[in-house]
């Protein structure tokens, strides 16, 4: 028989343990906090104020188009670039 060896403290499971017990007592933590202080609603229809605001975006897209078209020479005539 092989003679028994000396048994040695593995720390390993005691530290994925104490891991754990520390990530869900910041989750714990965490989720408690969020609770207690919840985001405040800034718009009702969020759905319809994206709807809007792109709606915005393209408008002024448009605007700023016809701003340059505007300002452009006409295709006919030749620009006066000497």
């Amino acid at each position: 028989m092989a003679p028994e060896r000396e048994r040695r403290f593995e720390p390993w499971p005691l530290a994925l343990a104490c891991a754990l017990a520390a990530m869900i007592t910041v989750s714990v933590t965490f989720f408690a906090i969020a609770q207690r202080h919840p985001d405040p609603v800034l718009v009702e229809d969020a759905y319809q104020a994206g709807l809007d605001y792109n709606a915005a975006l393209r408008e002024r897209a448009r605007a700023e188009e016809r701003a340059r078209e505007a300002a452009a020479p006409p295709e006919g005539e030749a620009s006066d670039g000497r």
